[in-house]
Parts: structure tokens; sequence; C-alpha cells
């Protein structure tokens, strides 16, 4: 065995011999298993402390409060609706006159060729763009 292994081995008992050190100190002062499985069991047979029913009273109370807060934020902030006729003249003729402020980017090129359903008759290479009425005429 050479040196650093006698060393190394050497340092290994040490290091157990002061780990059962400290193992034997923390065992003195807990108390045995057997004590404090007894008193878990002697615990665990006495009425329930007196804060448990407090606890679970203020718990249900709280339910109830958030229940009712819910409740009535429901039942009372809605906006109520339309009336039972439907909705007003004046609402509907200024939805229909509304329009979009985005509407210009819907308006892409080649919209014409989409605009019309096709035809058997047409076809794509004597499509003029400009529509018919707006044809334009040269200068005589």
């Amino acid at each position: 065995m050479s040196r650093g292994d006698r060393e190394r081995e050497r340092d290994d008992r040490e290091l157990a011999a002061a780990f059962s050190a400290l193992r034997r100190e923390e065992g003195e002062q807990c108390p045995p298993f057997a004590e404090v499985v007894r008193r878990g069991r002697a615990r665990s047979r006495r009425s329930p402390s007196p804060r448990r029913p407090r606890l679970l009273a203020a718990a249900a109370a709280a339910i109830a409060l958030v229940v009712l807060v819910a409740l009535a934020a429901w039942l009372g902030l809605r906006k109520p609706g339309p009336p039972a006729g439907g909705a007003s003249a004046e609402g509907a003729s200024s939805l229909a006159e509304w329009r979009s402020p985005t509407e210009f980017l819907l308006e892409t090129s080649g919209r014409e060729i989409l605009a019309d359903p096709a035809r058997l008759d047409r076809s794509l290479l004597d499509f003029s763009p400009t529509p018919p009425s707006q044809e334009r005429r040269s200068p005589s």
C-alpha cells in the first residue's frame, strides 16, 4: 500500500468516527421513538382544539362573503340589455353608417378580378382593369 492510500484510509476512519460521535450526541438529545409515538397517540385521543371550530366558522364566513360579492357584482353591475322590442332605431341607423377606420386596408390590387364571378365567355387576358364606364378616351 502506498503512503497516499494509508493517509486516505486514516482520513476516512477519522471522518467516520466524527460522524458517529455526532449521531450519538443527537441521539442523546432526542426522546426515544416509542415515547414520540405514545405522545402522538395521546394527542389524537384528546378533543379537537378550541381553535378548530373558530377556524371552520371563519372559513365558511369568508366563502359566503365571496359568493355574495360575486352575486351582487353579477346582478347589480351588469349593463341592462336591449329593450324587449329590439334595438332602438337610432342605434340601428348609426350602426349601419359606421365605417371601420382600417377599411382602406381591404382595398387590395387585383380586387376587381375577384369581385365578379367567373364567366365562361370572358378571358382574363381580355380583362381591363378600369370599369367599362370609366374607360379612357384618347383626345382627338
